[in-house]
């Protein structure tokens, strides 16, 4: 029943949520990948752990609020929301650790995408509408997003109008760009294997990198990637 789960840079962290407890908050664990028993942080679902490993992003969905949990000693953080109405599918931390992207929508309008500095006042919107999700740039300059319609843009900071990527195909889910910020990094079957592939920014080439299965895919439906760092040496899935 766990799912979502999320690696630290370093690898020894795994953040993930529990939905056994059949509640709409769900429960949000910590779990040190050495295999010691997991630590409960709170309510909510997981969205992803700080670079420095020392806060994890979580929705809470009843009150549609960003929590920041501490990984260690301290107390939850509220993220101010603004005039946020509901949060969408993702939330990510920015490779500075001081700014959170989140995509969602105020009252009465599409969906877009928002950067917020921690502690800084509200969410500021840094796309055009009908954006449901964006993955940042190494550089935290550019994000690629995926529009309602499933087309994938590259959109610099500061101006909303986007550059289409034809090379990666609609039903492509980007989940990261390579070291570089030269490529991206995309799932492009959701089958009991997941198949993951390399697509070049400049030249349009798809380098197949990896095929991620479970030791036994009997029973298996899909295989779903939530992870991928440091060029797929530090990777998370679920199925």
């Amino acid at each position: 029943s766990a799912t979502d789960g999320s690696l630290s840079q370093d690898g020894r962290l795994l953040l993930f949520t529990d939905y056994a407890n059949g509640g709409l908050d769900y429960d949000l664990y910590l779990r040190n990948t050495d295999g010691s028993p997991p630590v409960r942080l709170g309510d909510g679902f997981g969205y992803g752990l700080s670079p420095d490993g020392q806060w994890a992003l979580a929705l809470i969905s009843s009150k549609s609020q960003l929590v920041r949990y501490p990984t260690g000693a301290g107390e939850p953080v509220q993220v101010d929301r603004g005039p946020m109405e509901h949060y969408g599918s993702s939330a990510r931390w920015f490779p500075d650790g001081q700014r959170i992207l989140s995509c969602g929508n105020e009252a009465s309008r599409p969906l877009r995408c928002y950067v917020q500095p921690l502690g800084a006042g509200p969410p500021s919107a840094v796309t055009s509408d009908d954006v449901v999700d964006a993955v940042i740039a190494p550089d935290g300059k550019r994000l690629l997003v995926t529009t309602t319609s499933g087309a994938k843009e590259i959109v610099e900071l500061g101006s909303t109008a986007g550059r289409p990527v034809p090379s990666i195909r609609p039903s492509d889910v980007p989940i990261a760009w390579s070291n570089d910020g030269r490529s991206i990094f995309v799932q492009s079957d959701f089958s009991a294997r997941a198949r993951i592939e390399r697509v070049d920014l400049g030249t349009g080439a798809r380098t197949l990198v990896r095929d991620l299965a479970p030791p036994d895919v009997s029973g298996v439906i899909t295989v779903t990637v939530s992870q991928w760092s440091d060029d797929g040496r530090g990777y998370a899935y679920y199925y």
